[in-house]
């Protein structure tokens, strides 16, 4: 399955999962909670920082548990562990994620 996905959503995967090579940066983690929620998931609160997110479709995927930084901010060290955690829950990859084009009307 390929997410299309609007330009500030597919900025965070781009980063996340280095799409075409491109470098990752910080990120704010209100911009990931947004992208996040495009791919129909809803954030829920654990304890204290934690977070996680429930896919609302049909889909049995698992939720995604993360703790939110106290700052807002998401490393680009932290964005490695979270791909490879992605990566083992729903099996995204890079190719997994393309931004939303003119011609990509109704998505």
């Amino acid at each position: 399955m390929v997410f299309v996905l609007r330009r500030k959503d597919f900025e965070v995967f781009e980063s996340l999962f280095r799409i075409d090579g491109a470098a990752r940066r910080e990120l704010d983690w209100e911009d990931f909670r947004q992208a996040f929620e495009w791919l129909d998931f809803k954030q829920c609160n654990g304890h204290g920082s934690a977070r996680y997110f429930k896919a609302l479709g049909k889909s049995p995927r698992r939720p995604f548990h993360w703790h939110r930084p106290h700052n807002g901010i998401i490393t680009t060290d932290a964005q490695g562990r979270m791909q490879k955690k992605m990566e083992g829950l729903y099996e995204w990859t890079e190719s997994s994620f393309c931004e939303k084009t003119a011609g990509d009307e109704g998505v």
